[in-house]
């Protein structure tokens, strides 16, 4: 089954369903994330301490492994000012009818909420993708890509995608790149890195990571990362080895 988060909502549903939910659609570390009244999307951040055992812990799960043991000492909201479609399920615990909706938001505010059903596999796949790529800043193609970095063939553009210089997403059958990863004519120095660290990974999770980012990283966002410092580049490839796990 592996991890997820937790879902709730403020939000009416549009069957009035009012049980359990997860979604895989975020960092999927056992969070509380909550469709706000007003349409934000928000996420509970829990401080722990430690505690013994015998006075009621509460387990915390992380991305990078590892469960600690500890007693909930505060927590706080925060937005996620996501852009995008949420994609949250549940059963009915007595009757086990499955419910599944998307729930689409525009830089962070929330347009709608709609059965999963009423889009095919397709057609979500293809608004996520687009989503994501919106998030990145747009893409260009293998063409722009070419000019831009002087390439005088598309054997070196693929050459520099096979050796992870760069990074590539098949879009219906087409080579986009995200332009994140570019400053000026030439790739940004902690593309290389990051994308060594993740060789098994398929690009469409990997471009997820850089516009999501993870837990861990609170605010902070790969994409902009790899364009900082050697610190800020050694941070982003750490995390993003937790895509291997």
């Amino acid at each position: 089954m592996g991890m997820f988060d937790f879902v709730r909502s403020e939000v009416p549903l549009p069957d009035g369903f009012t049980g359990e939910l997860q979604t895989k659609s975020l960092h999927s570390t056992l969070r509380t994330i909550l469709i706000r009244a007003d349409g934000r999307l928000m996420v509970e951040e829990v401080e722990y301490e430690k505690a013994p055992f015998e006075q009621g812990p509460s387990r915390r799960h992380s991305r990078l492994g590892f469960i600690s043991v500890g007693r909930r000492k505060s927590s706080r909201w925060r937005d996620l000012n996501f852009h995008g479609d949420l994609i949250f399920y549940g059963s009915d615990s007595e009757t086990g009818e499955w419910h599944s909706y998307v729930a689409r938001f525009t830089y962070g505010q929330l347009e709608h909420i709609r059965f999963a059903g009423e889009q095919t596999v397709s057609e979500r796949t293809a608004d996520f993708q687009g989503s994501l790529l919106s998030r990145s800043g747009g893409a260009l193609s293998a063409e722009q890509v070419k000019s831009r970095l002087g390439y005088k063939s598309a054997r070196l553009l693929n050459e520099a995608i096979a050796d992870r210089q760069l990074l590539a997403v098949d879009v219906e059958g087409v080579q986009m790149f995200p332009s994140f990863q570019f400053v000026g004519n030439r790739v940004c120095d902690g593309m290389a890195a990051v994308l060594a660290a993740v060789p098994n990974t398929s690009p469409w999770e990997i471009l997820q990571y850089f516009v999501a980012g993870d837990e861990g990283l609170g605010d902070l966002l790969p994409m902009d990362l790899v364009k900082g410092t050697p610190e800020d580049v050694e941070l982003a490839v750490r995390f993003a080895r937790t895509l291997e796990i």
